[in-house]
């Protein structure tokens, strides 16, 4: 599964900076963009955020896509996730 971490990855690269650049820009960690990056850790709502205007995404897709993580990090290894999302789907209707 690819996750966002992954995304920013690929628009790091393709805009050409380092890590270490990225980071600073962002007033974070190396290491923990590097864990974002690779999917180990999720970045927070602001990071989400300020990652999207940086490599110039949709603030609103990302931060769609950034929920829907948590929610499947939450679900992940609920024996009953398909009847959860029914419920939740009917709830939002």
């Amino acid at each position: 599964m690819h996750t966002l971490g992954h995304l920013f990855r690929a628009h790091r690269e393709k805009h050409g900076l380092l890590l270490r650049q990225a980071a600073a820009v962002l007033h974070i960690d190396q290491g923990l963009l590097s864990k974002i990056e690779r999917g180990e850790r999720m970045p927070t709502q602001e990071q989400t955020q300020s990652l999207a205007e940086l490599y110039n995404l949709n603030a609103d897709e990302l931060l769609a896509d950034w929920k829907a993580e948590k929610i499947l990090a939450l679900l992940q290894g609920e024996k009953n996730k398909e009847l959860i999302v029914r419920k939740l789907l009917q709830q939002l209707k």
